[in-house]
């Protein structure tokens, strides 16, 4: 997740691709010739032919020196994911703690999109670069803010209600992300934050809602979890201190507004 270095990220939602935590999207065949790719933020400039042919060496030097294909390269706050599909070897760069499962789901889409286009317009991966905007689009559409299917305008009002709540009341933080697993809101600096996301892992995952609930604590801290109408996932963060019963009746308050405003 791109993410600022104020003590408050984000007051207001922004509509700008740099909130995605996908920063370049490529694909490549077998020899390491870079057939497609897309630059979501422009934060990082990349040439495609020496990315893929470092990424189809270091694949190949991995499954002969240890018998298992690289799958990710760690670089500080960023990382490259490489997915294999048959000839098809796709590549994200991404933030450190992008969600794996949700890039699989992309690529199970992408793939079959592809397939079909290149038996459709007879394309030689062996030599042919794919350069086509309808496969762009599906692919802007699939992982960029336009595919995301819930009302921008209440995600505003959330967000501005969220800001006003913190300021009023006895809470140490609150982190509101999407279903596309960004981040909207935050009153976490940018350490609290990455730590926490470290700690949630496993549950920012949207659309995997079997955890609904849940109230667990975290080094001195009583965090709070709670998927909202399938769009998005709110985190509060207590003091350890908190009464419990003081902190579920904010929390379900929290809840009851943030419902309320999905329904208007």
């Amino acid at each position: 997740m791109t993410l600022n270095d104020n003590s408050v990220i984000t007051n207001n939602i922004k509509k700008s691709i740099e909130l995605l935590n996908i920063h370049y999207f490529f694909v490549f065949n077998k020899a390491g010739i870079c057939l497609y790719s897309r630059n979501f933020t422009g934060m990082y400039r990349m040439n495609d032919n020496l990315l893929s042919a470092f990424c189809s060496a270091l694949i190949s030097f991995s499954l002969e020196m240890v018998g298992k294909k690289l799958k990710t390269i760690n670089m500080n706050n960023v990382k490259i994911v490489i997915i294999q599909r048959d000839f098809f070897f796709y590549g994200f760069l991404c933030h450190s703690k992008q969600n794996l499962i949700l890039l699989n789901e992309y690529i199970n889409k992408i793939d079959e999109r592809l397939r079909d286009y290149v038996v459709e317009n007879k394309i030689n991966i062996n030599v042919e670069c794919i350069n086509d905007d309808n496969i762009n689009k599906f692919i802007d559409d699939l992982i960029g803010e336009k595919f995301d299917s819930y009302d921008k305008t209440k995600e505003k009002e959330i967000i501005k209600f969220l800001k006003n709540f913190h300021l009023e009341n006895e809470i140490e933080g609150m982190v509101l992300l999407n279903n596309k697993d960004k981040i909207v809101f935050s009153s976490l600096n940018q350490i609290k934050l990455k730590r926490l996301l470290c700690q949630l892992d496993f549950r920012i995952k949207i659309y995997n809602n079997s955890i609904l609930r849940l109230f667990f604590t975290s080094n001195k801290e009583l965090v709070y979890t709670e998927y909202i109408n399938k769009t998005h996932f709110l985190i509060l963060i207590f003091d350890i201190k908190t009464n419990f019963g003081i902190a579920e009746h904010l929390s379900r308050k929290i809840i009851k507004s943030l419902k309320s405003i999905y329904e208007k």
